[in-house]
C-alpha cells in the first residue's frame, strides 16, 4: 500500500463552485450582489450610562466621599476592592452603580452589604473613574 498521489490543478471558471438553484432558491449571481442590497450603515452611538439617575426616578446618586478598600479576606486569596459611598445610597442606587462599574471598568462587581465589591485590585482605575464622575473626596 503506497501513498496516494494527489494532483494539484487550477480550476477554470466553469469548474468552480456551483450551487444548485433549487437548493437555495437563488443563483450564485443573485447571492453575490445582482440584487441591490441596502448599503451598510454603522450603528448610532448610544449615550453613556448615567450613574446619577435611578431607573424610573429623578433621585440622583450623590456621594460626597468615596472610600476604596483593598481586601482578600474570605475570598480564597483573590483581591477585591470595596467601594463605600458616604452618605450611604439606597440598595437600588448601589445596584446601578455596580452595573455601571462593570461596564466602565470591564471587571465584575456586585453589591454586598452596604458596599459595591469590584473584582481585582483596581483601586487606581476606580479612583480615576470617580474623579471623572465629579466625586471630590476619595479615600483609598
Amino acid at each position: 500500500m503506497g501513498k496516494k498521489k494527489t494532483v494539484k490543478r487550477d480550476l477554470n471558471a466553469s469548474e468552480g463552485l456551483s450551487l444548485n438553484k433549487a437548493e437555495f432558491g437563488l443563483s450564485m449571481g443573485e447571492l453575490l450582489g445582482v440584487i441591490n442590497l441596502p448599503a451598510f450603515s454603522p450603528p448610532k452611538p448610544t449615550q453613556p450610562p448615567e450613574i446619577n439617575k435611578i431607573k424610573g426616578s429623578d433621585k440622583p446618586l450623590h456621594c460626597s466621599q468615596v472610600v476604596l478598600q483593598r481586601t482578600r479576606a474570605g475570598r480564597g486569596g483573590k483581591w477585591v476592592t470595596r467601594v463605600l459611598c458616604k452618605p450611604a445610597p439606597s440598595e437600588a442606587q448601589l445596584e446601578i452603580l455596580a452595573k455601571t462599574l462593570r461596564k466602565a471598568l470591564g471587571s465584575g462587581s456586585y453589591v454586598e452589604e452596604d458596599a459595591v465589591i469590584v473584582q481585582g485590585d483596581i483601586s487606581d482605575r476606580l479612583e480615576l473613574w470617580f474623579r471623572e464622575q465629579g466625586v471630590q473626596k476619595i479615600v483609598s
